[in-house]
């Protein structure tokens, strides 16, 4: 009984401490708002995009335009890459004197038009987003999130600010441009395991049009409804028809699939080691009362009430039951270890989870094992005797 305890106290915290994290995992907001939001990928010849970058800035224009003349449409937007995902990188620090060596940052960059933060709703929060005036700014101007914000200036307001980064220009070959802040905007975060925002960096696509576009279109209803009319607008102007229109909803659902399956898994085995646990209770001290019966009526017969009965069936099990929470919970304490690449916001040690899984163990046992010490309890002691 205590073994079946202690595995019961395991694979319950295990599925406690997972569960907890998918349940937050799924609750926290990813800083955008993914509700009606199609998404999808359009990719332009490289060739053209190195040899003169004008056209594929006319070829987004374009296809925002007529995106958002379709009916049903709220806006439209094109950046690098989905909003979750990071896959530029590159390094970051002040400029005008407030820098230092330890203030160099490193950044995720995200190519974005004027219209990507209304369109995702991620709120501007100073400044303004890019707009034609960014095309051929000198120097070159850029977004920053908020966590890079506060990273490279701290308090102060970035906007106007001056930072080295990488080129984005015309000339590969110089890796220390100047740029100007002319926005702070709110951070991104990922839906999967891990609680830190994206360090964001958002580049005017006016400026630096790129050939691997990201389209992200806002519907004003059911946004399903409109996948056959954004293939056709996408395949009427342009080389290459778009890569599978779909949900950016279904495509941050998939980000939290794996802890929420392996969830799933420990809960059922959770629920099976629960159900054995209470089943294996009963049944040893079922065999185990049988097997005092003379006992109890002799007791019985010499004055014992029921209640001291039901405390000597119980007394037994009290011990095993102590012994198997001592053990299982020593042990679940190693085990939710082996579960932390899978935790976003959760401690694998989480004490209320520990806690609300030895309550649980407990109510199992005692509601096992007082239906057949009362049952023990209730024996006449002549027929006790008699057996």
């Amino acid at each position: 009984m205590a073994l079946q305890v202690s595995l019961s106290v395991v694979i319950l915290v295990s599925a406690g401490v997972l569960g907890k994290s998918v349940a937050l995992l799924l609750g926290r907001a990813p800083g955008i708002a993914a509700d009606q939001v199609l998404t999808t990928v359009v990719q332009r010849p490289i060739g053209e995009w190195i040899t003169n970058k004008d056209p594929m800035r006319r070829f987004g224009l374009l296809l925002m335009s007529q995106l958002d003349a379709l009916p049903g449409v709220r806006s439209s937007a094109i950046g690098l890459n989905l909003p979750t995902d990071d896959v530029l990188h590159g390094w970051m620090r002040p400029a005008d004197g407030l820098s230092s060596a330890s203030d160099t940052s490193i950044v995720t960059f995200q190519v974005a038009t004027s219209s990507y933060f209304s369109t995702l709703g991620i709120p501007v929060l100073r400044g303004r987003p890019s707009d034609e005036r960014d095309r051929a700014s000198v120097p070159p101007t850029l977004i920053l999130s908020r966590t890079v914000a506060r990273r490279l200036f701290g308090e102060m307001d970035a906007v106007g600010k001056r930072v080295f980064a990488r080129s984005f220009d015309e000339d590969p070959g110089n890796v220390d441009s100047l740029y100007e802040v002319i926005g702070v905007v709110g951070d991104v975060r990922r839906p999967g395991p891990g609680t830190e925002a994206i360090p964001e960096v958002y580049i005017p696509f006016e400026r630096f049009p790129v050939p691997h576009m990201t389209v992200l279109l806002r519907a004003s209803s059911n946004p399903a409804r409109l996948v056959p009319s954004v293939e056709r607008e996408i395949a009427s102007i342009g080389d290459g028809n778009p890569v599978q229109v779909t949900t950016l909803d279904n495509i941050l659902a998939q980000s939290a699939a794996r802890p929420e399956f392996y969830f799933f898994v420990l809960a059922a085995f959770a629920t099976l080691a629960l159900l054995l646990t209470a089943i294996g209770t009963y049944s040893v001290t079922s065999f185990a009362s049988r097997q005092r019966t003379k006992e109890i009526g002799v007791r019985m017969a010499l004055g014992a009430s029921r209640g001291a009965v039901i405390r000597l069936v119980l007394r037994a099990n009290l011990r095993a039951l102590a012994v198997g929470l001592v053990v299982g919970i020593a042990a679940g304490a190693a085990a939710t270890r082996l579960l932390v690449g899978l935790l976003s916001g959760v401690s694998p040690n989480d004490p209320l989870v520990f806690l609300l899984v030895v309550l649980l163990v407990i109510c199992t046992v005692l509601v096992a094992s007082l239906w057949p010490a009362y049952a023990a309890a209730t024996v006449h002691p002549t027929s006790a005797l008699r057996s």
